[in-house]
């Protein structure tokens, strides 16, 4: 069994796409997924499954989604791995006056396209946390909101 993070985007945010964690969870395990289990109001959930196939997962999930809660809303799916590999390369971790309980990873859902570090992203962006990111595979992250600690998982 694999251990699965589910990141939901744009649910609990701004009194828009409420969703409910206890649904939330009854709904994932509706659909054979163990040892489910949700953090905060996030839409971000952890679980286990057999599935190997991610793809299709969360095109499973997306659809169960918007079939019970009304709304589309991606889902990305990372494994434990994947989570650790992106912290264990924070491009912050020398910095002394950063606060890493304050560093926000953000999943994406595919690649960004190759233009993105450098016209895309920065050139539109007047924020120095964001001019100070890293954009590296499928995520990118920068100094700012509080972040959760995936050591555990």
């Amino acid at each position: 069994m694999s251990v699965i993070v589910s990141m939901l985007r744009g649910v609990n945010v701004g009194g828009a796409h409420m969703v409910k964690m206890d649904a939330l969870r009854a709904l994932y395990e509706s659909l054979g997924l163990r040892k489910v289990e949700t953090f905060i109001q996030s839409g971000n959930v952890i679980f286990t499954t057999q599935a190997r196939d991610r793809v299709a997962l969360a095109k499973r999930l997306e659809d169960a989604i918007d079939k019970k809660f009304g709304f589309h809303c991606d889902v990305v799916l990372r494994n434990a791995d994947e989570i650790r590999d992106a912290l264990a390369r924070n491009p912050f971790a020398e910095r002394l006056d950063i606060d890493p309980a304050k560093l926000l990873i953000t999943f994406l859902a595919s690649d960004p396209p190759k233009c993105a570090p450098s016209t895309s992203i920065r050139r539109n962006c007047t924020s120095t946390a964001v001019k100070s990111m890293s954009i590296s595979r499928r995520e990118w992250r920068a100094p700012s909101c509080r972040g959760r600690r995936w050591e555990s998982i």
